[in-house]
């Protein structure tokens, strides 16, 4: 029986400090620029699901009438909840391009 508790425990602490999957969502944009916002929150452990979040501009940028969306790299981090040992919850922005490609010429991806 102590054996069990002890194997339940362990589970317990190791998924406290477990990695979380975090989708951005599309919360805003600009349509003349041609730019969509995505945003996420999340604690300091987290993947992005860049391929969620790459799909949900590029739905926005096609009711606009742009073909694509390219992910800008760069996002921007703010803290939303803190207490006294430091930052909890976090939000991050990044911004995506919509783009047009060219007749003829086919999407090239770094």
């Amino acid at each position: 029986m102590w054996r069990c508790l002890q194997f339940a425990m362990v589970g317990v602490l190791a998924s406290g400090c477990a990695a979380t999957t975090v989708t951005p969502v599309v919360t805003g944009g600009h349509l003349a620029r041609g730019t969509v916002t995505l945003t996420y929150w999340h604690r300091t452990r987290h993947i992005v699901d860049w391929s969620a979040a790459e799909q949900d501009a590029m739905r926005r940028c096609q009711a606009w009438g742009y073909e694509t969306a390219d992910l800008f790299p760069v996002s921007s981090r703010t803290c939303v909840q803190s207490n006294d040992h430091g930052c909890l919850k976090y939000r991050s922005e990044l911004e995506a391009q919509c783009v047009v490609v060219p007749v003829g010429e086919s999407e090239t991806r770094y």
